[in-house]
């Protein structure tokens, strides 16, 4: 029975660290796109294309870990992460005028909308790889 609760406490930090790590990224990727100020093509694709890659992977964990959960429920805790990610944000950049140009409705609106589409799409469309069985070989 100890082997069985050692799994479920595995699973369990498993699970906070997915959490830690979604509301660490959406922390630090806030605004996928700034529309207030101009920044170089290359800095602006960078992040495009990180943010992409960064939700869409979330996507891929959280299908992996939360196989069993409803995904209403999966909706409904991702955008909880994204909001309390953003509160972090403004907070961390409290009283710096970045907070001014960052936090306006278009930019965060963009945010919110294409971090949980992004991670949802990538949640109902990946497929866990199944562990192939053992074959028997022939000499």
């Amino acid at each position: 029975m100890r082997g069985c609760d050692s799994m479920k406490n595995m699973k369990r930090s498993s699970k906070i660290l997915l959490w830690l790590l979604f509301l660490m990224i959406s922390c630090c990727t806030f605004p996928i796109y700034n529309f207030t100020k101009d920044f170089g093509k290359a800095i602006v694709a960078t992040n495009l294309i990180l943010n992409v890659l960064c939700y869409y992977e979330l996507g891929k964990y959280e299908k992996l870990m939360l196989k069993d959960w409803k995904v209403s429920k999966v909706m409904l805790v991702n955008m909880g992460v994204i909001l309390l990610g953003m509160v972090l944000r403004f907070f961390l950049e409290f009283g710096e005028v970045s907070n001014t140009y960052n936090f306006t409705g278009l930019n965060i609106t963009i945010h919110i909308t294409a971090a949980f589409v992004i991670s949802i799409v990538s949640y109902l469309t990946f497929t866990p790889p199944t562990p192939n069985p053992p074959t028997l070989k022939s000499r």
